[in-house]
C-alpha cells in the first residue's frame, strides 16, 4: 500500500488494488461510523500501547535486567494533543512500560503472569477514564499477536475500538480480517483524520470528508480514497507530555535505542521527531506506506522547545 502525500489541505488518494477506492466506500465507512455512535457524542478517547510482544515471547530475564525496549509511545501522544484541539479529553496508558515496571517486584519468573498484569492494568484505565472509544497502536509485525490480545480483551467492555500504527497501515488486509473485534482502523499519520472523524461523529462533518479510515465489510477492506497530513504549523505539533508523566523512568527500566550502555545508570533518556518521512524508497522499509513520499520537516524553533521541555521536566541531557 502507498500514500500518495500531498500537503494537508488537499486531498491525494490512498492507493491499494485489493481495496475499493469510491463513494460507496465512503458512504459505507460513515455507516459504520454512525452505528457505533448513536448519540453523536464522543468526549473522552483511551489511547493504548500494547506489550511489545505477547507473553509466549516475552522474557522475563531480559526484562529484569533492564534490556527490554520501553520506547515512549511517541506517536500516541502527539495524536492526544490532536484530539484535545477537537475537545477530546485523551488519555493514554502505555501497558509494555507498566508491565516491565511490575517486574521490578518480582524476583521469580514462576509468580509472574503477565497476561494478568496488563489486563488488570487496562481494565483499571477503562473503568477510571470511561472512554467513548479505545485507540491501539501497534508499530511492528512481532507486536500483532500481542494488539490481538489486547483487543478481544478490550472488547468485552462494549466501546468501539480503533487500531492504527505503524503495522496496521502496511498490513490493514491481514490485520483486520484476523481481528474481527476491530470496528475500524486509522491508516498513516492519524492527527488530522481523527479530528475529522470526532466531527463527523458529533454531525459537524460530512462522510466525503473522512479519510484513511478502513472497516471490514463482507470480508472486504473499505476505504475512502483520500488522505490527509499534517503540515506546516501542524506539523509541529508537540507530544502530550502531561498525560506520561513517568517518561524520565522509561530508560531506567527498559532500553531506549541500541547504545545504552554509553549511560551512566541512572541517566534519564527519551525520544523526540525532527522530520517525517523519508526520501528514500527502500523494499524492505515501510515507512513511505506511513508518512507517504518525501520528507516534512519541524521548524527548528517547535524541536528545541520540546528537548529544552524534557531537559526542565525529566531530567533528559
Amino acid at each position: 500500500m502507498e500514500l500518495n502525500y500531498q500537503k494537508s489541505g488537499q486531498k491525494p488518494s490512498f492507493t491499494n488494488k485489493s481495496i475499493p477506492n469510491n463513494s460507496s466506500s465512503q458512504y459505507l465507512v460513515g455507516e459504520k461510523i454512525r452505528s457505533l455512535f448513536p448519540t453523536s457524542t464522543i468526549k473522552k478517547i483511551l489511547l493504548v500501547n500494547p506489550p511489545d510482544v505477547h507473553a509466549e515471547k516475552f522474557s522475563f530475564d531480559v526484562a529484569k535486567r533492564g534490556r527490554s525496549t520501553n520506547y515512549p509511545p511517541y506517536g500516541l501522544m502527539v495524536i492526544a494533543n490532536f484530539l484535545s484541539l477537537v475537545d477530546v479529553t485523551p488519555a493514554i496508558i502505555n501497558l509494555n512500560h507498566l508491565v516491565l515496571k511490575e517486574i521490578e517486584k518480582y524476583d521469580n519468573k514462576e509468580f509472574f503472569d503477565f497476561d494478568s498484569i496488563w489486563q488488570d492494568k487496562l481494565k483499571k484505565s477503562i473503568q477510571l477514564n470511561k472512554p467513548d472509544m479505545i485507540a491501539m497502536s501497534c508499530m511492528f509485525t512481532l507486536g500483532h499477536k500481542s494488539l490481538k490480545m489486547v483487543c478481544s480483551y478490550a472488547k468485552q467492555f462494549n466501546i468501539p475500538i480503533a487500531i492504527g500504527g505503524v503495522h496496521v497501515t502496511n498490513d490493514i488486509n491481514r490485520v483486520l480480517k484476523d481481528i474481527p473485534c476491530v470496528d475500524f482502523a486509522f491508516l498513516g499519520e492519524a492527527g488530522l483524520s481523527l479530528q475529522t472523524f470526532v466531527k463527523f461523529v458529533r454531525e459537524q462533518e460530512e462522510a466525503d470528508n473522512l479519510t484513511q479510515i478502513a472497516i471490514l465489510e463482507d470480508d472486504v477492506i473499505k476505504l475512502p480514497s483520500c488522505s490527509r497530513f499534517p503540515e506546516e504549523e501542524m506539523l509541529d505539533m508537540q507530544p502530550a507530555f502531561d498525560l506520561l508523566p513517568e517518561i524520565s523512568e522509561y530508560s531506567r527500566i527498559g532500553k531506549i535505542g541500541s547504545f545504552y550502555w554509553t549511560l551512566e545508570s541512572d541517566e534519564a533518556i527519551s525520544t523526540v521527531i525532527s522530520n517525517y518521512g523519508c526520501r528514500a524508497a527502500c523494499s524492505f522499509c515501510s515507512v513511505r506506506n506511513f508518512n507517504g513520499k518525501g520528507v516534512r520537516q519541524r521548524s527548528v524553533s517547535s524541536v528545541v522547545d520540546e528537548l529544552q521541555y524534557q531537559n526542565e521536566n525529566f531530567g533528559i541531557k
